[in-house]
């Protein structure tokens, strides 16, 4: 997870040994460095969701906690422990109003930033099956999130409700994660294995697949006009473009930029 600020980002990183780890790229002298910006020990164990929106960053682990952090004091300012399982993923809403959070319990939480109070929970949110990743359109208005009941679900946040439920067993048995691409949500992702589908919203189909060597871990949505710039640090390398979009990969890992 990477937050940009002039001519330098930083980026973010969750740990099995437990830590939360913050980089910025930046001047130094006549050349750029990473420069060790966080080292927070707050989780108990590995963290396996980091999440951020302007100066809020949350962070979720095998512990079952929510940490929040504010990365202007640099502090800690709370722990949220609505869930009984391994936190897989966070997401804040694209306007920061509310952070919706999945676990291994089974359930999709709500919470309204600020106060912290959960607004909605779905304690079976996949037939009490883990819930493995989420992601927030654009519009804020609608959520897709995958699981171990082999379904891909989709949630209408505006009303708080279910919407729909696709069977994707026969591509993937637990898929484990889920993406919308910027701008106006007109596509979506889910890697299966070592194939990665794209999906148009219009037509409700797969408008393009992507073949690779070896296990999708993740993968992200790149609009090229808005990250551009970030192409002279020499950091990714283009597989795929599709319209607009670029995908970019570093071997079995890629770096999600919010």
């Amino acid at each position: 997870m990477t937050s940009e600020c002039g001519d330098s980002f930083e980026v973010i990183v969750g740990t099995y040994e437990e830590f939360l780890l913050g980089y910025k790229f930046q001047k130094v002298g006549q050349e750029y460095k990473f420069v060790q910006s966080i080292a927070e020990h707050s989780h108990k164990s590995s963290v396996r969701a980091v999440t951020m929106h302007n100066h809020l960053l949350a962070s979720g682990g095998a512990d079952e906690t929510i940490h929040l952090y504010d990365l202007v004091s640099r502090k800690e300012t709370g722990v949220l422990m609505q869930h009984s399982g391994t936190v897989n993923c966070l997401k804040f809403t694209p306007d920061g109003a509310f952070l919706v959070s999945c676990s291994e319990d089974g359930s999709l939480a709500i919470f309204r930033v600020g106060n912290w109070v959960l607004e909605k929970v779905w304690p079976k949110a996949h037939k009490g099956e883990g819930v493995n990743s989420v992601s927030v359109h654009p519009s804020g208005k609608l959520a897709l999130t995958v699981g171990n009941d082999s379904t891909l679900r989709t949630w209408n946040l505006v009303k708080g409700r279910r919407a729909y439920a696709t069977n994707i067993g026969r591509k993937s048995r637990k898929p484990e994660c889920v993406h919308w691409s910027g701008g106006e949500g007109s596509y979506y992702g889910v890697p299966y294995d070592t194939k990665l589908d794209i999906y148009s919203v219009q037509t409700a189909g797969v408008v393009h697949s992507i073949q690779l060597s070896s296990k999708v871990s993740c993968f992200t949505f790149i609009n090229v006009r808005e990250h551009i710039s970030l192409d002279r640090y020499s950091l990714w390398s283009t597989r795929v473009i599709i319209e607009s979009i670029f995908i970019r990969f570093l071997g079995q890992v890629s770096l999600s930029l919010v």
